[in-house]
């Protein structure tokens, strides 16, 4: 299969969002309400959901600004030392926001929350990624799905942090993160080998098994969690199969939305009947 030719400057626009690391926390927004509102919790305000997306969109950009200056090859290295100023200036201002609401607005206890997943995020950082590069990837989806779970187990008042360990629908959300993270390195990459299809697609099936049965089997209030991302597993089979039809950077800047899709029909579906 021919590769798509190389990104030109007329295909740089459709990256602006993701450049600028907006994707990320609105993806965590968007999984985050719809956790909330399938989990059936009725007494959420906007401070968690804002802290989540305000903490991730922080946490992906200084990764994105350290692998930049580290790697000069690294992906998009240029923009990100281009406008270095600037985002250290957002960095501070959407930090120190973020430190304020925690302490001031939130309350400290959600920080407890925040340990588990801030810990695993770290360890992925210090595994050596010439080793460790697949295992770095999924403890950070996996991390990634607990920032999107803190609002829903912080609000239930009953479910500790360490029942993110034992709920099963967190660790399906963290292996469909996994599986979008390799998509998108594969098309920053423009690695189109028939061979990481293959191993999208199987991955996919046992997930997409594994979230079916838990839909029957599992408590009520993780079962419409598990369908959402099932439905989610679909949809990055099906964007996976067509990636390769779109032109240029297009396919790499509507991958997010794969990954929002999911949440958005489901709390379209599910928010009315549990708020």
């Amino acid at each position: 299969m021919t590769p798509p030719t190389p990104t030109g400057k007329a295909d740089s626009r459709w990256l602006q969002l993701q450049l600028w690391g907006l994707d990320t926390p609105i993806t965590a927004l968007c999984w985050a309400i719809a956790c909330s509102a399938l989990m059936q919790i009725t007494m959420i305000t906007a401070g968690p959901l804002l802290l989540v997306a305000g903490g991730v969109w922080c946490m992906v950009m200084l990764q994105r600004l350290y692998s930049a200056i580290v790697q000069q090859n690294g992906w998009q290295a240029g923009f990100y030392r281009e406008h270095l100023p600037v985002i250290l200036l957002l960095l501070f201002a959407v930090g120190m926001a973020t430190l304020w609401m925690s302490f001031f607005y939130v309350g400290q206890t959600l920080f407890h929350y925040a340990i588990l997943p801030g810990f695993l995020f770290a360890l992925s950082r210090v595994l050596p990624r010439q080793w460790f590069a697949q295992v770095s990837l999924l403890l950070q989806a996996i991390a990634f799905a607990m920032f999107c779970c803190i609002p829903a187990f912080y609000f239930s008042f009953t479910l500790s942090p360490l029942h993110m360990l034992t709920t099963g629908p967190v660790w399906y959300l963290g292996m469909l993160f996994f599986l979008m993270a390799r998509e998108r390195e594969r098309l920053r990459n423009q690695n189109y080998e028939p061979q990481e299809m293959v191993v999208t697609t199987l991955t996919l099936i046992l997930l997409l098994g594994a979230t079916l049965i838990s839909s029957v089997t599992a408590p009520m209030f993780e079962r419409t969690l598990c369908v959402t991302i099932a439905i989610g597993a679909g949809c990055l089979q099906g964007f996976a199969r067509i990636s390769h039809l779109l032109p240029g950077n297009l396919a790499l800047a509507l991958s997010w939305l794969t990954m929002a899709l999911p949440a958005a029909l489901g709390i379209i579906l599910y928010a009315p009947h549990c708020w």
